[in-house]
Formats: structure tokens, sequence, C-alpha cells
């Protein structure tokens, strides 16, 4: 059980890693299109997007370390 348990939180722990770089690479996407002066409302709502599944990733980590602290 520990063992698949370490398995998820390796996998949750990538998952925030890899989420992370997305948001930093769109944020500079956003940021390249407004210095263009376009529109970059498209590219902000992928941003909002890809925060609120990295707030999920996050929450998935934090509670697979809950439940590995009480074992």
């Amino acid at each position: 059980m520990l063992a698949a348990l370490d398995a998820r939180i390796s996998l949750a722990r990538r998952h925030v890693r890899i989420g992370h770089s997305v948001i930093v690479r769109q944020r500079d996407v956003v940021s390249r299109i407004q210095s263009l002066g376009k529109d970059a409302s498209s590219a902000e709502e992928l941003l909002a997007l890809f925060e609120n599944s990295q707030l999920m990733f996050q929450d998935d980590l934090a509670r697979l370390l809950r439940e590995r602290d009480e074992l």
C-alpha cells in the first residue's frame, strides 16, 4: 500500500512541476502578445485554465501527503 501511495505522490509531484513550467511559458506568451499590442484575451483565458489545473494538482499532492502522514 505504501509503495502505491508513494508512486501516486511521485506522479502528483511531477504534475505540479510540469504545471508550473506550463504556467511560466503561458505567462511569457501573454506578455509577448501584449507587447505586440495584440489582443491577448484567448491566451489569458488559457493561462487561467492552466492556473486552475495547477491548483487542483497542488491540492491533490497535499491530500496524498496528508494521507501518507496519517499511516
